[in-house]
């Protein structure tokens, strides 16, 4: 189980990193424009803002629930990014200046 601390420390590390990248002011643009309609919370799992690892029950936590459109959520479960999230960072890392790392 990842503790809320982490994944807030997690969290802002991936804030950053998409700033740093994309610039504050595309990154705002993104947020208002509601890209990601959910930041806050995972798609997968259980408890507070699905963050318990349940790995879809198998992980001593047998209720989990999912998201019915997991496109609008930057995280997939308490340790993955969504699809929609890795697509776009494999874009920058194809697609962006000699920056992007």
């Amino acid at each position: 189980v990842v503790d809320l601390r982490t994944q807030q420390k997690q969290f802002e590390k991936l804030v950053k990193d998409l700033r740093k990248k994309l610039g504050d002011e595309k990154a705002k643009r993104m947020v208002s424009e509601g890209v990601y309609m959910n930041g806050k919370s995972a798609c997968c799992n259980s408890g507070l803002y699905q963050g318990t690892y349940s790995y879809g029950g198998m992980r001593g936590v047998r209720e989990y629930s999912l998201c019915p459109n997991p496109e609008e959520y930057v995280f997939f479960d308490s340790y993955h990014p969504s699809e929609r999230a890795y697509q776009q960072f494999g874009q920058l890392m194809w697609n962006g200046s000699w920056h992007t790392t």
